[in-house]
């Protein structure tokens, strides 16, 4: 949704990068691959409707072409990812009590230094 929203809004929008982060963290070391692939075929589709809705046929053509790039590259991780570490995979990517005690301690304290 965020990446559709910024998709239509670039043509009349103005934007900025900002000198420090705001806030970032990740949940997993490891996105599942029918996760990922899910992701790009959505992405890949929203964008060749917008810009065919907007009737430019070579940057729809192009964006889908990226996102099968990214979904092949996505693929070699996956294999690549699954060679290296063989148990990982099977285990589960939920956090552990401990990790997600750790994440919550995390983010209350960027929750009471952004209220300073």
């Amino acid at each position: 949704e965020d990446q559709e929203l910024l998709l239509r809004a670039h043509y009349s929008s103005c934007y900025h990068t900002l000198p420090e982060h705001l806030l970032a963290y990740r949940i997993r070391t490891h996105t599942p691959w029918k996760k990922r692939f899910r992701t790009r075929i959505s992405m890949g589709k929203m964008k060749v409707r917008h810009f065919l809705n907007r009737e430019e046929p070579i940057n729809s053509l192009l964006s889908g072409l990226v996102e099968l790039v990214r979904l092949g590259y996505d693929g070699w991780k996956e294999i690549r990812h699954r060679l290296l570490f063989p148990t990982a995979v099977s285990q589960s990517n939920i956090p552990t009590q401990e990790e997600r005690q750790e994440w919550e301690m995390l983010i209350s304290e960027i929750k009471v230094s952004s209220e300073r």
